[in-house]
């Protein structure tokens, strides 16, 4: 049998390229416009992508020119660049031969056309690659039958070879031509020690081929049938395996997301070898509504439609030992639905009283953190190298595993037939049938068209390998060119909205203007968090930014291609993931207290869950649910209706004996009745953002009603504001109405206004204020929402208070503004007498006399000040002299009476009767 060459990396420079650029390559970088294939009127390329011979891509040149330049943001003529290079490479991936003239680039960058100017020169390998076909093997049996077709162990000049061959009308049928090709091309670019590799890829009008590394050993589904179990030895040997192909697949950027048993299998020494890339994709930020796996073995955040990372991988490599281990799945269940209602209702961890005898605690703690629900805490979600520093693999010799100098602990025995026989007959016979139904089909050249590029030869293959690693390498450019919001935030582009709300929180509070007064750096660092988190959030802005940046948030500029999309361009769209039930929306009050301060709030809530006791089968007893014999278990049925002479269409119908369910419940739930969901309660703790708007939604994802035939609902808070007593919101301004006395308004005032987290805003106005004047204090107003350190304006409106008066306050107003005129002509005589009489003092200069009469006259003008101001509420002339003596007591009103106040009051009075005597004595 052909065995692989031995290596640690990829086999070829090729490859190593491919993983240095991907490593260190952060943003595209600007090269000066230079190429002899593209006039200086066209559109132009990057410099160094050609050569001037023949125009083949230069990667060595690439590589040096991307190391030498700086990071910077592409303009948006390198922008239009890229894209033409991209339709570049995808051109050369769909046509797998050798140019024969120069490629030109329209200027418009959307088609790539060839000029024939020298008669085609058809190379051996070419011509090879052309007669390559079935004849050229020899077939010896059926080693596996697929979902497409049949698995064949072949030979040819004396090597031995597997070949897959996979039925057109099948793949047209079960709308997978995006899976074959996606596999086709990925194939094509990878090699490696622990992967199956392919050799030669051609087609026919009914099939299509491809010739691979042929594994005499079997997959492991086969083997876990025959052993249940493997020891602790065994089962390290395969999960080390597993991870360097794993590992070398991650380095290029790519998922394979379908990791399970019947996709590992063994050679002849018992090494473990990945194959069926055909759900494989390359990794990128934005990817929930890729959901495709194998229930049971698919990682929590793939069933539920959230972004996931390379750690999908991990989980479903835990599965696998956790099966290896104990003999059964963690999770089991007889549809996705139902594993997937178990994943969100526990966390599985392998007990102590479930341990096998022999076994380590340090296995045992490998797969716990292997099969975390949440990514961000499974083992290797920060990197492959977290699994080879993991205690189990301590001492463990990794590099004599890479060079397969290491004696497998399991070996197949190559006497035995090591493929399930009774599973090929079973599979056979139902693909036999749709092909017959749709052979039709492949007369339309439409049809034949969408196959187009899938010839493939290991040797005469450069060129559509270096296009493949430059559109790689575009792929990984164009990933980078958008990462600065993220980078901000400290968190990875496939951060789930939760761990940006954490990042965000703590980075505001570390860098609030508040803590770092005076720092500028701190202040520009806010803003920018502030920013990065206003656009992350929000999952439609957050989108848009992840396809174009800053512009695609502004809808400026170009219209941003998805480079990952390729084979969605080329071949159709996939089918969209699992869908959820209707969303439960719940209204929430809150006070405008709870607004400005920002709160959390527990929410008690009535939603419908699974039931416990059938968990969701509508069955008393799961032994009382039978398969539908019409459907199989499927829900639906196939039914073929001719829609033209000769052409026949397949279609999918649910059954009308179970009604899509695939099951017939015997016996009905006691619990439930059937219904499958009961009523049920939770309690959630909402957290009331400073700022939030009236009306303004929070939507927790999968924390509704669960439901049998859809995911777990979205749960949708609805924030209803109660009105408040004194202030009124308008956005992020507050508005209150203040009012004052007639007094107030004439004379001016100072007031204290108690705001809404119990701070005192102060109020000082001088002058006359108008009915309805309103004053703007800045800063006293809402917080923003996101960004609570800004807050608005406060606007305070006057109304100015009129009192009513009835007759008699009428006539006691009349008599008061008749005493404060007769008080006034009074106050003036006396000024008028005093200031003669201290005139006269000093002019006789009587020593000491003219200051004693002077502080004894002043004293008493105070007095008349004090009796004009005052306002009681009714006053009789006769009350005069009342008045006059008890306002010379007020000067003392807000005085501490010692004994020296009481002294000096009498003085003052005794002075004041001194100088009226004397007054009127050198008067007369």
């Amino acid at each position: 049998m052909k065995q692989p060459p031995k290596m640690s990396q990829a086999s070829s420079p090729n490859n190593k390229l491919i993983h240095t650029l991907l490593l260190k390559q952060k943003s595209p970088s600007q090269y000066a416009i230079q190429s002899p294939a593209v006039s200086p009127t066209q559109v132009s390329l990057p410099k160094g992508l050609y050569q001037s011979k023949n125009t083949s891509i230069d990667l060595t040149k690439l590589a040096t020119l991307m190391k030498q330049q700086k990071v910077k943001q592409p303009s948006d003529g390198q922008k239009d660049s890229m894209n033409q290079l991209i339709a570049k490479a995808r051109a050369i991936a769909i046509s797998a031969k050798t140019p024969t003239g120069p490629i030109h680039i329209r200027n418009d960058s959307t088609q790539v056309r060839k000029e024939n100017k020298e008669p085609e020169v058809v190379s051996p390998k070419v011509a090879d690659t052309k007669q390559m076909g079935k004849a050229a093997f020899t077939f010896e049996y059926v080693i596996g039958i697929g979902g497409f077709g049949k698995v064949w162990k072949v030979k040819r000049v004396g090597q031995q070879y597997a070949m897959k061959e996979m039925s057109k009308a099948l793949v047209i049928t079960k709308k997978s031509v995006n899976s074959v090709m996606n596999e086709r091309m990925l194939l094509s670019q990878l090699k490696h020690t622990f992967l199956i590799n392919m050799y030669y890829a051609f087609q026919d009008r009914e099939n299509l081929y491809l010739v691979m590394d042929y594994m005499c050993g079997g997959d492991l589904r086969f083997h876990i049938g025959r052993m249940r179990r493997f020891n602790e030895e065994q089962t390290k040997f395969f999960v080390a395996s597993i991870f360097i192909g794993l590992e070398y697949l991650h380095t290029n950027n790519i998922i394979h997301r379908d990791i399970k048993p019947e996709n590992l299998v063994l050679d002849e020494k018992g090494f473990v070898h990945i194959t069926d890339l055909g759900i494989a994709r390359v990794m990128k930020p934005e990817n929930s509504s890729d959901t495709s796996g194998t229930p049971g073995y698919m990682a929590p955040e793939v069933m539920c439609r959230q972004n996931h990372t390379f750690a999908v991988d991990y989980y479903a490599l835990g599965v696998i030992a956790y099966e290896f281990m104990l003999g059964r799945r963690p999770y089991v269940g007889r549809s996705r639905q139902e594993i997937r209602d178990q994943i969100l209702a526990r966390q599985v961890q392998i007990r102590a009283s479930e341990v096998p005898p022999n076994w380590s605690a340090e296995a045992v703690d490998f797969v716990n953190r292997l099969l975390q629900r949440k990514p961000n805490s499974r083992l290797g979600y920060n990197g492959g190298h977290e699994i080879k520093l993991h205690p189990w693999f301590k001492s463990f010799p990794w590099s004599k595993l890479q060079n397969r100098e290491f004696t497998a602990p399991f070996i197949p025995n190559p006497s035995d037939d090591n493929f399930d026989q009774r599973q090929i007959v079973i599979e056979d016979e139902e693909n036999a049938e749709l092909i017959s139904q749709n052979m039709q089909l492949l007369r339309d050249p439409n049809v034949q068209q969408q196959f187009v590029g899938y010839e493939y030869q290991a040797h005469n293959n450069e060129r559509v390998f270096l296009s493949l690693t430059l559109f790689t390498l575009l792929i990984s450019i164009y990933c980078a060119v958008h990462r600065e919001y993220y980078d901000i935030l400290g968190v990875s582009p496939n951060a789930s909205v939760q761990d940006i709300k954490k990042a965000y929180r703590k980075l505001s509070q570390q860098y609030h203007p508040d803590r770092n007064q005076g720092d500028p750096d701190a202040n520009e660092k806010f803003s920018k968090i502030n920013v990065a988190y206003e656009v992350l959030q929000d999952p439609e802005q957050r989108k848009k930014y992840d396809k174009g940046g800053v512009d695609g948030l502004n809808n400026q500029g170009m219209q941003h291609h998805d480079p990952f999309d390729i084979f969605g361009s080329f071949f159709g769209r996939e089918q969209q993931g699992e869908r959820k039930g209707p969303e439960l929306k719940v209204k929430v009050r809150v006070t405008l207290e709870d607004i400005y301060n920002g709160k959390e709030i527990p929410v008690y809530l009535t939603k419908q869950i699974l039931c416990p006791h059938c968990r969701g089968s509508g069955a008393d007893d799961p032994d009382l649910v039978e398969t539908c014999p019409t459907c199989k278990g499927v829900g639906s049925v196939q039914k073929r209706q001719q829609v033209g002479f000769g052409f026949f269409q397949t279609f999918q119908a649910t059954c009308e004996r179970c009604y899509g369910t695939g099951k017939i419940i015997k016996k009905k739930c006691h619990l439930c009745k059937g219904d499958k969901i009961i009523p049920g309660a939770d309690n959630i703790s909402l957290y009331i953002e400073k700022g939030i708007q009236d009306k303004q939604t929070i939507k927790y994802e999968n924390m509704a009603d669960e439901r049998n035939d859809s995911g777990t609902s979205d749960l949708i808070f609805q924030i209803e504001q109660i009105p408040h007593a004194f202030f009124q919101r308008q956005g992020t301004d507050l508005r209150c109405k203040v009012e004052i006395t007639l007094k107030e308004a004439l004379l001016g005032f100072k007031k204290k206004i108690k705001h809404l987290d119990n701070h005192f805003v102060r109020i000082d106005k001088e002058g006359i204020t108008k009915p309805g004047e309103v004053q703007i204090i800045k800063g006293e107003g809402m917080p923003q929402h996101e960004f609570s350190s800004q807050h608005g304006d406060l606007y305070v409106e006057y109304k100015v208070v009129i009192p009513d008066f009835n007759g008699e306050q009428l006539r006691c107003k009349y008599n008061l503004l008749s005493l404060r005129m007769v008080k006034i002509l009074l106050m003036n005589i006396i000024q008028m007498y005093n200031l003669y009489v201290f005139v006269y003092l000093c002019a006789s200069q009587q020593g000491i006399m003219p200051i004693i009469y002077y502080n004894i006259n002043k004293l008493m003008y105070s007095s008349y000040q004090i009796v004009i101001e005052s306002e009681p509420e009714c006053v009789n002339l006769q009350d005069i002299p009342i008045l006059y003596v008890n306002s010379i007591a007020l000067q003392f009103k807000d005085e501490q009476m010692t004994e020296f106040k009481v002294i000096e009051f009498a003085l003052i009075i005794l002075s004041m009767l001194i100088s009226m005597i004397c007054g009127a004595r050198y008067l007369m």
